[in-house]
């Protein structure tokens, strides 16, 4: 990530929220000589350890499953749009991207209780499904429902080190701050970005 200072998030919270928003993360065993990378969806729960932790799964023919014990890097990506230099009040710059990303870092532990694994399968359905209404592995047969879940790794990170980049025009003037948020209602569907960009101006 563009690790200037300018750029950097250091409010837990706001990074909480962000890895709420966009819960699908790329996950990456940092441990092995030969990275492995897969995509999870993961549930944060702020309770747990200083910074928080996260749950999710992986199929255990995933590669990446072997890794899952080790230190692991989690990136998260928030909403993102390119920045045309038209919108400037000077003409005399160049194109950029503004994003919002996260990063995570920790060493991961396998779920291999029973009844951990089924606490945290339906707290993460439950996350994505919340509500009476919401899928329940009710829904299955036991044998079904066991049976399935022998297809997958559950696992934990417990969070040591949460870094965002919130690139989002802060090295450049209020009014062409101003008017990249005008160029981006106008030529964007990016409403997430917009709002971040409004809550920085503040």
């Amino acid at each position: 990530m563009a690790l200037r200072e300018k750029y950097l998030e250091h409010d837990t919270g706001v990074l909480w929220e962000t890895i709420e928003a966009n819960p699908f993360g790329t996950v990456i065993g940092i441990s092995a000589r030969d990275p492995r990378v897969a995509h999870v969806p993961f549930r944060l729960q702020r309770a747990g350890g200083t910074l928080g932790t996260l749950q999710g799964h992986v199929a255990t023919t995933n590669p990446i499953a072997a890794d899952l014990s080790g230190r692991l890097l989690v990136v998260f990506g928030g909403p993102h749009a390119y920045i045309s230099p038209r919108w400037y009040s000077d003409a005399n710059r160049v194109p950029t991207w503004n994003y919002v990303a996260v990063h995570v870092r920790g060493r991961g532990r396998l779920v291999t209780s029973e009844a951990h694994q089924d606490k945290l399968m339906d707290e993460l359905v439950a996350s994505f499904e919340p509500g009476s209404e919401g899928w329940k592995r009710s829904r299955l047969s036991e044998e079904q429902y066991r049976s399935r879940l022998k297809a997958i790794q559950p696992f934990e990170l417990e969070i040591e080190e949460l870094e965002g980049v919130f690139k989002l025009s802060q090295d450049k003037g209020v009014t062409d701050q101003l008017a990249v948020v005008a160029g981006l209602e106008r030529e964007a569907n990016q409403p997430a970005l917009i709002e971040r960009m409004k809550r920085r101006q503040k």
